[in-house]
């Protein structure tokens, strides 16, 4: 049987190759639909959705990473492992391994930063309207650059904003 000239080189260790198939709670690395679209990651997302305030709240780091922690708890007490393939070699299929608890706190650390980004709606999508008030037309616009998102949440926000400024314009007396 024929070995890849670095297999010796290799960095992942034979016990942490994942031989048995992924289990429900696993979270494989990677931006492909497919990876995306399993149950582990699907989960691990609502975690993430879960603490993102917590996380976003707090500004010292010990507590962002008790955060991280708990969420790897939570994924690893229900045998849930985090996962990423091993480079390929040629001629060779690639392999999942499991990451390092280190490794896995920062890919969490980072999902938790990120995750508002990926609620986001294209600012294009975002309507301007005009309201009328005692001194004219006045228009009531959320603007934003062109290659920018807001969080659905900021934006549901705004529009709740906007439908009081509308009723404050046309009824200053309220």
């Amino acid at each position: 049987d024929k070995q890849p000239e670095n297999a010796s080189k290799s960095k992942v260790a034979a016990s942490r190759l994942v031989s048995n198939g992924f289990g429900e709670h696993d979270v494989p690395m990677g931006r492909a639909k497919h990876i995306q679209a399993f149950i582990g990651n699907i989960r691990f997302r609502k975690l993430i959705e879960e603490y993102q305030n917590a996380y976003n709240e707090t500004k010292r780091r010990v507590h962002k990473m008790n955060i991280s922690q708990t969420i790897y708890g939570i994924i690893t007490s229900n045998n849930g492992r985090f996962l990423d393939k091993s480079k390929s070699v040629q001629g060779y299929d690639e392999e999942w391994y499991e990451i390092s608890e280190e490794k896995a706190l920062a890919k969490i650390g980072q999902a938790l930063r990120m995750a508002a980004r990926r609620k986001t709606q294209p600012a294009a999508e975002m309507e301007q309207s005009m309201i009328r008030s005692g001194k004219g037309v006045v228009p009531i616009a959320i603007t934003v650059p062109s290659r920018s998102t807001v969080h659905l949440d900021e934006l549901k926000n705004l529009r709740r904003i906007k439908t009081n400024l509308q009723g404050l314009l046309r009824d200053p007396q309220s």
